[in-house]
């Protein structure tokens, strides 16, 4: 199976699927030679299942956050608290950063970019108030120094 060849990064799928095993074994090359190197891959069948505990900040799930949970964290950790929301209902990450972060964590699986339906009340208070204070530490940085 080929990538659309149309970036650098783009390239050839290889791969077997064992139906007895449930899983999928291969090897995947780039197109242009010396950009980056080919990967092997050994995928094994995994059912998600949402898991409002996972995650370094599950409060941001599991209950109505207060200013004092958000005011002095930093604007990454602030990122990060907002992003694993989605990414505990599978968003598939479009921001670079954020799908390398989480691509690194062993109960991430993403699953498409509209989980909108699948947030809890909980969860869209927390991601409104999560967003006032990373705009508040944009604006006031300079000001205050954190």
């Amino acid at each position: 199976m080929n990538e659309p060849g149309t970036d650098k990064y783009d390239g050839h799928f290889q791969f077997k699927i064992e139906t007895t095993q449930e899983k999928m074994t291969g090897v995947w090359s780039p197109f242009k030679k010396g950009v980056v190197p080919s990967k092997e891959f050994d995928l094994k069948k995994v059912s998600y299942q949402y898991d409002p505990e996972a995650g370094i900040y599950p409060e941001s799930s599991t209950r109505l956050l207060e200013e004092q949970d958000v005011s002095n964290l930093t604007k990454e950790e602030l990122e990060i608290m907002r992003n694993e929301i989605y990414a505990r209902h599978g968003y598939s990450f479009k921001d670079l950063n954020m799908r390398r972060y989480f691509d690194t964590v062993q109960w991430y699986m993403p699953l498409g970019v509209d989980i909108r339906e699948k947030l809890t009340d909980t969860e869209v208070q927390n991601i409104d108030l999560i967003y006032r204070y990373e705009n508040y530490y944009e604006e006031e940085y300079d000001n205050y120094g954190r």
